[in-house]
């Protein structure tokens, strides 16, 4: 049997370490869609309701710092790191 990727996966193989990434969260106040962004740090597989997904722990740039886990396919790559432009 072939073992599938976990959800997000695909999308995470895309995305490295200290990129800069943006994701987009509703604002009810403004009835519009928010614009965030932050450099990711983090990015692991974990178990959610019986599926394996990707996270992805980001650091805000244009918020509190604070870190937030996201869902990974939920991240768009603005610019990316160092190590990427590299290769």
């Amino acid at each position: 049997m072939d073992e599938k990727p976990g959800f997000g996966e695909i999308i995470a193989s895309d995305i490295e370490i200290g990129d800069i990434v943006e994701w987009r969260t509703w604002n009810f106040r403004q009835d519009g869609w928010e614009s965030h962004f932050g450099v990711v740090f983090e990015i692991k597989n974990s178990i959610i309701g019986n599926r394996l997904v990707s996270l992805s722990k980001v650091m805000p740039i244009n918020a509190e710092a604070v870190e937030v886990e996201l869902f990974t396919m939920n991240l768009r790559t603005i610019s990316r790191s160092e190590n990427h432009n590299q290769e």
